[in-house]
C-alpha cells in the first residue's frame, strides 16, 4: 500500500513524495497534466529536496523515456520503408526521377 505524504500542485504540475510500506521505499512523483506520471525511488534524506526539485532526480527517468520514445520512432520509420516500394521512376510526369536529362552516378 502506498501513501502520499507530501502534494504540491500548480495548473499544470503536481508533485508527490509516495511511501511504500510494502517496500519500504520512498519515491517522489510528477503528474503533467496531460502526460504520463513519472516517478523513481530516492533516499529519505533527500526527501525534501526531491519534493522542491523532482526534475533533478527524475532525469535519467526522463532521459530513458525519450531514448525508448526515439527508439520507437526509428523502428516505425523502418518499417514503413520497408513498405514503400524502392523504384527509380514515378507515375507522376514532373517527378525530377523521371527526368531523362539526369546524371546518374
Amino acid at each position: 500500500m502506498t501513501t502520499s505524504i507530501l502534494e504540491r500542485s500548480d495548473s499544470c504540475l503536481k508533485v508527490e513524495l509516495i511511501w511504500d510500506e510494502e517496500t519500504e521505499e520512498l519515491s517522489v512523483k510528477i503528474c503533467e497534466y496531460e502526460k504520463e506520471d513519472i516517478s523513481t525511488v530516492i533516499d529519505g534524506e533527500n526527501a525534501m529536496d526531491a519534493f522542491d526539485h523532482p526534475y533533478i532526480y527524475l532525469d535519467d527517468v526522463i532521459k530513458a523515456r525519450k531514448e525508448e520514445e526515439k527508439s520507437k520512432i526509428v523502428e516505425r520509420i523502418k518499417e514503413y520503408s520497408m513498405k514503400v516500394p524502392d523504384t527509380e521512376t514515378s507515375e507522376n510526369p514532373d517527378d525530377p526521377r523521371n527526368d531523362e536529362n539526369l546524371e546518374t552516378a
